[in-house]
Parts: structure tokens; sequence; C-alpha cells
């Protein structure tokens, strides 16, 4: 990407910078080598060598997707089916289906195919405006395949504009022998992964059908030892105490939480760990069990939104619809669904100082919207409001007129 050395972003509507600061325009954001330089009202813009006209629209920060299972081969359409039906996850699961039918597509397509898929996918997230993303593991089961998986993340972060930001997932056990696998894990993918640099955070799923309590926290210990950052899939079908005690022990998030209690919550809220709620998961898995903020803001626990993007329980790249969802079902006000899925999105990723706001001295990493009102994005649901997408102040994506985009 070509950078200019200085540009000006001049006559913005609305700026929503972070949290609780929005500002009405017209202002100004001036960038240099790729970073904010300063921000201000039009009257004080002073002299412009590169400008951008944004036309009066309202500028957000790129957003941040936290938690998705971008890289994998096959489709499950039929189970969307099956659910509706009353065929439970679970279910679906033990028949062969679910995890273990996207493990064996996966392990059958080449690395090649897998990278191209990704950078397809990459590009459908950036036209919904996200500039940072977190892609995980987890459909290989072997260490061999698991490896392959976060090689071809490594490319995609390479090749691709966005930053995406790679996880090593201990999905299900897989194998007649799951003591063994839990070992495996633990002494030879998790040090590879951290060793290589291939991986910077590790993620387990924790529940009656994937790891139980006893494993998930062995393999926590053992990412931590490790030096990864630690995320956990928690409370999802059901309770199992796994978010508390991955609070005990430095986790950045626990993700779903679906059945998590009180005592969960505060233990999350001392260790700084953050909520990822994933109210996509409820419309591809039939359900109406959407967590509400209210408890987690009672206990100051920071609440991230992410689509939880994967070919099985939730099949979308929409990251704003999870933002609509939030505010209709989940007690979001307009400003908590921005900050959680950009501000708070970032501190899951361990990137809250470089992403997930837009401030200077940060990298210019914004999107600018076809509306002069920040809330519109969530107002007017699953309807495309981006025009264009920046990331370090270089357009990487722009809507055309039919409200498709393309790449930059």
């Amino acid at each position: 990407m070509r950078q200019a050395s200085e540009v000006t972003f001049v006559n913005i509507g609305q700026l929503w910078m972070r949290p609780g600061q929005v500002i009405d325009g017209p202002v100004f954001i001036k960038t240099v080598q790729g970073r904010v330089r300063s921000i201000g009202p039009m009257t004080r813009v002073g002299q412009v060598q590169d400008a951008v006209d944004v036309g009066g629209r309202a500028v957000i920060p790129g957003l941040v997707e936290a938690h998705t299972h971008l890289v994998f081969a096959g489709e499950r359409a039929n189970e969307f089916e099956m659910r509706a039906q009353g065929v439970s996850y679970e279910q679906i699961a033990r028949q062969g289906g679910g995890i273990r039918s996207t493990v064996a597509a996966t392990r059958k397509a080449g690395e090649q195919e897998l990278f191209e898929s990704g950078m397809n996918r990459l590009d459908r997230f950036m036209a919904m405006g996200v500039t940072t993303i977190e892609v995980k593991s987890g459909y290989g089961l072997d260490f061999e395949q698991e490896m392959r998986m976060l090689r071809v993340i490594r490319r995609l972060n390479e090749a691709h504009p966005l930053t995406v930001r790679p996880t090593l997932l201990a999905h299900v056990p897989y194998g007649a022998d799951r003591k063994e696998m839990v070992m495996d894990i633990a002494q030879r993918w998790i040090p590879e992964a951290a060793k290589t640099g291939l991986a910077v955070q590790f993620d387990v799923f924790c529940d009656a059908i994937a790891f139980d309590f006893d494993e998930a926290a062995r393999l926590l210990r053992a990412a931590r030892d490790a030096g990864l950052g630690l995320r956990v899939h928690a409370e999802q079908l059901g309770h199992t105490g796994i978010s508390k005690y991955a609070a005990s022990i430095g986790a950045q998030s626990a993700d779903h939480l679906d059945h998590v209690q009180e005592d969960d919550i505060v233990a999350m809220a001392g260790a700084g760990t953050v909520a990822v709620l994933l109210p996509g998961c409820s419309i591809s898995m039939g359900t109406r069990n959407l967590p509400h903020i209210r408890p987690f803001k009672a206990h100051g626990v920071a609440v991230a939104l992410s689509t939880d993007y994967n070919p099985g329980s939730s099949v979308t790249v929409n990251l704003p619809l999870m933002g609509s969802l939030a505010v209709a079902y989940m007690g979001f006000s307009y400003d908590e669904a921005m900050a959680a899925i950009t501000t708070h999105a970032a501190k899951v990723l361990g990137m809250a100082d470089t992403a997930g706001s837009i401030q200077p001295g940060r990298p210019a990493d914004f999107v600018v919207l076809d509306c002069a009102d920040f809330r519109q994005l969530f107002y007017e649901y699953a309807t495309p409001h981006v025009a264009s997408v920046y990331k370090n102040g270089v357009k990487v994506y722009e809507a055309c007129g039919s409200g498709h985009g393309r790449p930059q």
C-alpha cells in the first residue's frame, strides 16, 4: 500500500473517537505517515497539503473483530435447517456433524485453497468496516494440521491489508485417546506455536461436547507458561465455571457466556477479563439465550461483541449487525455497541494502544460511513453503511453505488 506522508480528512460530519467521546462536525483529522497527528474543528484546519473531503459523513474507528474461525473448508448448510427442526447442536455433533465434519473437509483441502478462501473472507470483513481481525486455528485437531492452519493465518496477515491476529485453538478432543491429545497440546502444540510466533493467543473450548474443566485448565496453564495470551470458549451450552478459573490466571477474555453466573462475572471484573458476547450464534443455532449487558456493567466488566464467524454456529461476517442485535435484545446503548466492536474488542486482542479508537499518535485506521450519524450503522440493521475503509491512512476499500464494493 502506498502511504502518503501527510493526508488531512476534512468536513467530517460526526466523529466517534472512543467510548463516550463523539464530536459533531465539521471536523478534520490530520494524518502523518499513517498515524493520526491532530483532530479539531474545521475552523482550525490550517494549511492542507493533501485533502480528502468526507462530505459531511460520519467517521468511526476501524472495527475490531475479536473472535473468528475464518480458515476452513466445506459448509454445513444442512445443519442450520436441522436445528430449526429441533435437532440440537450436541446431537448433530454426536452424529458426526458439527466441528468434526469441518475438520474432515479442512484436512482434505490444500493450503493454497485455504489461503484463497481466507483472503476472500477477509475482503468481506473489510467491506463491513473491519480493519483488525482475530483468526483461530482449530479445524486441524492434530499437531501438523494445526500448525498448517497457523501458517495459513500467517500468510493471510502478510498478504491482506487487514491486521490478522493468530490464535491457537484447542477446539474439541479428537481421536481415541483424549488424554494423549491433551498432553500433546500442552507439550507440543502450545510450545511450538509460541516459539515460532505462529500464535499470540491460546483459546480452549470447554463444554460437554468439548474439553472438560480439568483438561481446559491444564491447557490454559500450559499456554500461560509459554507466554501466550489466554482466551476461553466458556459457559456456552452449559455452565462449567471455566470463565472464573480463566480469569483467576489472567485470561484476556471469556467468550460466549450464555450460561455465565454472577461469581464468574465478579472474577472477570477483578482480573480485567473482557466478556466477548456472540449474538450471531443465537440466530444460527435457533436459540433465544442472548446474554444481557446489565450484570457485566454492574460489576464493571468490559464487553466486546463478535460475529464468531464459522461454518456451523454463526455464519456471518456482518459485525455491525451484532451491534444491532445487542441494542435490540441485550440492553446495549448505541455507544456501548460501538465500543464493543472497537475499543473493547481491541483490548481482547492485547491491542488497546494500537486499535479500536481514533486518537493522536494511534494508527489511522478508520471507516467513513455513508451517513452523517454513526447510530445509523445499528439502527438500519443488516444494511451496508461503509463508504470507505482506511488502514494506516491509506484507502483499502471503497463501496460502489450498488452497495457492493471493491478492495483498493
